[in-house]
């Protein structure tokens, strides 16, 4: 807590670390980010994996698949998380919350 999700001294060292993690963005989504050539697209990476393992809910998977998109438009909003059917089925947020 209170760190940043992909720690590095400059951005090629986050970015390897992000790839690591959540594979390669999409052949679209290379042309969007204009990232310097050296990346094969669509390479999976080991997030699903290492989510799955500590945590076995599909939704919590898909929740932290939708905060980690390349693209940022693409990603949920702090209110869209608190929304995710993984707070609203699987662990329903605190009254106080809603």
């Amino acid at each position: 807590m209170g760190h940043p999700l992909f720690q590095g001294r400059v951005d090629v060292n986050i970015q390897t670390r992000i790839v690591k993690m959540c594979g390669t963005p999409s052949n679209e989504e290379l042309l969007r980010l204009r990232i310097p050539g050296g990346l094969e697209a669509g390479r999976p990476g080991v997030l699903a994996d290492e989510v799955r393992q500590k945590h076995p809910s599909v939704q919590f998977g898909r929740l932290v698949e939708s905060l980690v998109r390349w693209i940022p438009s693409q990603r949920l909003s702090a209110t869209e998380a608190a929304r995710h059917p993984f707070f609203t089925e699987e662990a329903p947020l605190p009254q106080r919350l809603r």
